[in-house]
């Protein structure tokens, strides 16, 4: 094996190790409610409804944590997805894991815009968000909320406006038409969950939003694995370059 071979396979088995080791959390998508994901569902999207599965929850409010009986289903909280036209099944155990982005949208990063949104809807004081149990206007809200994600992680559906939305006017008050779209990097301290079905992360499902709690363990640094890759390797080049001079 050559030097140059040597250094890809050792990077590609680092990031494989860093994929391995980041922390592993088994998620249940619950069923219930008229469209089985849930009691708060809207059409193909949230609120979704999914046990804790070891996720540290103690940050989100009363309202968006057990709304489903705990005795059938164990601790829930509330969530929403990232992308439209990806699906589930309610009732089936996922391997999940945190990071930033979305691997079923090309990577796409989570932005700051939706996290904003979900940070404020997990702990409780969204404006304008009927948290009631009443089915007509929680789901009403919880559908505009959820075509506004999707519309700030570029899966937009037809017909929808975002001016017309009153979600979009609170985040851009919030942090700037500007910003909506850039990267959030951990703000907020909001993530997106990934879901797949086997425990070697090979076949990713579904991407929901989850707030992590203190106790979380995984949570992705701010520096994107290739650029720390790329100046791995750069350094691993750097050692060998030195080795072989010193040999002259």
């Amino acid at each position: 094996m050559n030097k140059k071979t040597f250094i890809c396979t050792l990077i590609v088995s680092l990031l494989a190790f860093a994929q391995i080791a980041m922390a592993d959390y088994s998620i249940q998508a619950t069923g219930g409610g008229s469209l089985n994901v849930g009691p708060w569902g809207y059409s193909d999207g949230g609120e979704f409804t999914f046990t804790t599965g070891g996720l540290d929850t103690s940050l989100y409010a009363g309202t968006t944590i057990n709304q489903v009986s705990t005795t059938s289903y164990g601790n829930t909280f509330q969530t929403f997805c990232v992308e439209n036209q990806v699906v589930y099944s309610p009732g089936t155990t996922y391997s999940a894991v945190l990071s930033q982005y979305s691997p079923k949208d090309s990577n796409h990063a989570l932005t700051l815009g939706a996290a904003w949104l979900y940070w404020q809807f997990a702990t409780g004081v969204l404006q304008s968000y009927d948290y009631t149990n009443t089915s007509t206007g929680r789901n009403n809200t919880a559908g505009l909320l959820q075509q506004e994600i999707w519309y700030l992680m570029g899966q937009t559906q037809a017909g929808f406006n975002p001016n017309n939305d009153v979600f979009n006017t609170l985040a851009t008050n919030a942090i700037g038409a500007s910003n909506l779209l850039n990267a959030s990097n951990g703000a907020f301290g909001v993530y997106v969950l990934n879901l797949y079905t086997d425990s070697t992360h090979q076949t990713e499902v579904q991407d929901q939003l989850v707030l992590a709690g203190p106790n979380d363990e995984g949570l992705p640094a701010p520096t994107p694995i290739p650029a720390a890759a790329w100046l791995l390797g750069s350094g691993l080049m750097g050692l060998l370059g030195l080795r072989r001079k010193q040999k002259v």
